[in-house]
């Protein structure tokens, strides 16, 4: 992972990533962004992450059993993507599923 560049900080509840242009992307490499910031500041379990990429667009990652969920929020700033992500419910949001080398789309199910 050395040829992904990134900065994060945490806000409360969410964690903000900010994909910095190195040779390789968060997006590619995700799970293991989400991995290195998990052993620096602990379980990222219950929190929020956003993520700014190369188009300046801010989406949500969501990390679970080594998968990353995207979530297009289509926000332009931190804030409006924090605010859009904590108020989102499964019926609102387009799955996006990233498994080693493929990222998949499929409609969230709209049962409550």
């Amino acid at each position: 992972m050395k040829n992904v560049r990134y900065e994060y900080w945490v806000d409360g509840p969410v964690i903000g990533i900010h994909d910095l242009h190195g040779e390789e992307s968060v997006t590619v490499h995700a799970a293991g962004v989400l991995l290195e910031i998990e052993n620096e500041i602990g379980s990222i379990e219950g929190k929020f992450v956003v993520w700014r990429d190369g188009d300046h667009i801010w989406d949500g990652l969501f990390f679970q059993d080594r998968h990353v969920n995207i979530y297009p929020l289509g926000c332009m700033t931190f804030e409006a993507a924090k605010e859009k992500l904590q108020n989102l419910s499964g019926r609102d949001r387009e799955e996006y599923t990233f498994d080693g080398d493929s990222l998949t789309r499929a409609e969230c199910s709209k049962n409550k």
